[in-house]
């Protein structure tokens, strides 16, 4: 299709360790499926077909990254389980920078598609981390009372943390029990 696609995105600069880097990234705000669709589709690189070698660069990074995949958010994302919303975002920016289509020119379609993946995954686990409510109830769910306190000193109110740990509650049944001494 053609035409003006409509979106809303904030201009970040890039910071690489301690001096910043030369230039800015995008990220755009509240995409629906099809500006996600359209955008993927005008940001994706042309692959090479599926005879030709695979770019070494780009198998190096999936490689690195599908190990991960078996961990949790904060494994996929080189994270500690304490990690505050600042540092998840800068993060995961970081590595949808590093990970987009335009760094692998050569991709064979079944890296574009490992890629694919790969990128989708780290945008769900920074979704995840980066919202209190649903990281509370993960990290409680998973034990990690470390993530639970970082959600409270980052503003989850305490009669939110009430109705999570309903939640909680009924995800874990059995976590009462195993919780009160013998």
């Amino acid at each position: 299709s053609s035409g003006r696609l409509e979106v809303s995105c904030e201009l970040v600069r890039l910071v690489m360790g301690a001096q910043p880097a030369a230039g800015f990234g995008v990220r755009f705000v509240e995409l629906d499926d099809e500006q996600r669709r359209l955008l993927e589709a005008l940001t994706r690189p042309r692959t090479v077909e599926d005879g030709h070698e695979a770019d070494p660069h780009a198998e190096a990074e999936l490689k690195l990254f599908e190990a991960r995949l078996g961990g949790d958010a904060y494994t996929l994302l080189g994270l500690p389980q304490d990690a505050s919303s600042r540092r998840i975002r800068d993060v995961s920016a970081r590595l949808a920078e590093e990970m987009e289509p335009r760094h692998f020119p050569r991709l064979t379609s079944s890296q574009a598609q490992r890629l694919d993946s790969v990128r989708r995954r780290l945008a769900e686990a920074e979704e995840l981390l980066i919202d209190l409510d649903r990281r509370a109830l993960n990290d409680a769910v998973n034990g990690n009372v470390l993530g639970v306190l970082r959600c409270i000193t980052e503003g989850l109110p305490i009669e939110r943390l009430e109705q999570l740990r309903l939640e909680f509650m009924r995800v874990r049944s059995d976590a009462e029990q195993r919780a009160r001494p013998a």
